[in-house]
């Protein structure tokens, strides 16, 4: 490991990780999956919708419900939220190979206990090892504090009160213990850490932020990392969100609650503009990866915000230039929940500036808020592949693609 902060706060351009994410025989194995995968299969790997839509779909006027927690009392709410059947997640996971999911803000099965999480969790990976594809699940989840999600699980202070505590040990801890709450659940991907470092106490997320200080974030990022992944069980850490999320100016912000693209005036510093030099943006907001970086995070979700007015999400330049090539993260990157359609007028144009900035999963809600449904959305995605492919962008189908 290679890791240099000089004391004008400049950061070497070369920074590795501290061990390989695969072995050579884990990447003679990759090789040969993907040898055999179809473009559609590919396709299905890099599609992450909410796994809430693959029930029969509801109502617009029911949506809203269905993003509430299921012990809220209504017989909407509690049907919307029955644990996925067999059927459900062959319709959905195995039809369409897909390569993960998640539940989003409050999705949880009803009854809301670890049993009817495990049995949902298990028809959805039997869905996936069915697909053409054969290949397991990931299952995401939001466990920044603790599982959340689940009723009557055990919640630890947001990360700005951990930052507080300064306790490396302790943040480890508790991660580990999230991350074996979540293990209980089906759950095998978390995304946390929060890496972020807030600037302004006017941003309304500062409360997922470690501290204002770049080396203190780095320091418990790492520590999360290491809580999560070492836990004792198969899960992944994810260091967010990249990057500047919590240097937005003030004014700059859009209100978008679902994520969906539709916000049409400025609100605040949320999903804001980041004004910075190379400078600043190294010393501040790239140092608190590098620790996280170092301890393996295997993987890192892209900001909905912007960098100097260019979305992160369509930036090349930090993505594959920054985070890829000169950090040598080969871990895998996935957006932020709907953050693909802030990226473009039409869907296919912001999927294709978003998967060639290097943007690897595609985080949806799916069509849960009336937006564009996951099945569109990968039905608009393969065309621009086909297209692409048609141009003489790639290679053929099937094997040697």
């Amino acid at each position: 490991l290679h890791r240099v902060i000089d004391p004008r706060t400049r950061i070497n351009t070369c920074v590795y990780m501290a061990s390989p994410l695969t072995s050579a025989d884990d990447e003679a194995l990759i090789e040969e999956i993907l040898a055999r995968l179809t473009l559609r299969e590919k396709l299905g790997q890099m599609m992450q919708p909410d796994w809430r839509t693959f029930r029969s779909a509801p109502k617009l006027s029911e949506a809203g419900a269905a993003v509430l927690p299921a012990w809220a009392g209504s017989a909407v709410k509690r049907a919307l939220n029955a644990p996925l059947t067999d059927e459900q997640c062959d319709r959905s996971v195995g039809r369409h190979c897909l390569g993960s999911v998640l539940g989003g803000g409050g999705a949880c099965p009803t009854p809301n206990g670890p049993l009817a999480w495990q049995a949902q969790a298990a028809a959805m990976q039997r869905a996936a090892l069915r697909a053409s594809s054969g290949l397991p699940l990931l299952v995401c989840n939001d466990s920044v504090h603790g599982q959340a999600n689940l009723r009557d699980a055990t919640l630890f202070p947001h990360h700005i009160g951990q930052g507080c505590m300064r306790d490396e040990g302790l943040v480890e801890e508790l991660g580990a213990l999230a991350a074996r709450e979540s293990a209980a659940c089906g759950i095998n991907w978390i995304f946390s850490p929060c890496a972020a470092v807030a600037l302004d106490l006017r941003w309304g997320r500062t409360y997922e932020s470690f501290s204002e200080d770049p080396a203190l974030c780095g320091r418990l990022s790492a520590a999360e990392v290491r809580g999560i992944q070492r836990c004792g069980l198969p899960m992944a850490a994810c260091a967010k969100h990249w990057v500047a999320d919590g240097g937005t100016a003030l004014g700059t912000g859009k209100f978008d609650m679902g994520g969906i693209g539709k916000a049409v005036k400025s609100f605040g510093l949320d999903q804001g503009n980041a004004d910075c030099d190379d400078a600043e943006l190294r010393a501040t907001h790239v140092a608190p990866y590098l620790p996280a970086l170092a301890e393996g995070v295997l993987t890192v979700m892209v900001s909905y915000s912007s960098l100097n007015g260019v979305k992160c999400h369509a930036s090349r330049a930090l993505v594959t230039g920054l985070l890829k090539e000169e950090l040598g993260f080969r871990g895998v990157v996935v957006s932020d929940y709907n953050a693909v359609q802030q990226c473009g007028g039409s869907y296919s144009a912001a999927v294709c500036k978003v998967v060639n900035a290097g943007v690897d999963i595609v985080m949806t809600a799916g069509g849960l808020f009336g937006d564009l449904t996951w099945r569109r959305q990968l039905e608009e995605l393969e065309a621009a592949a086909r297209a692409r492919l048609a141009e003489g962008g790639g290679e053929g189908e099937g094997e040697g693609e």
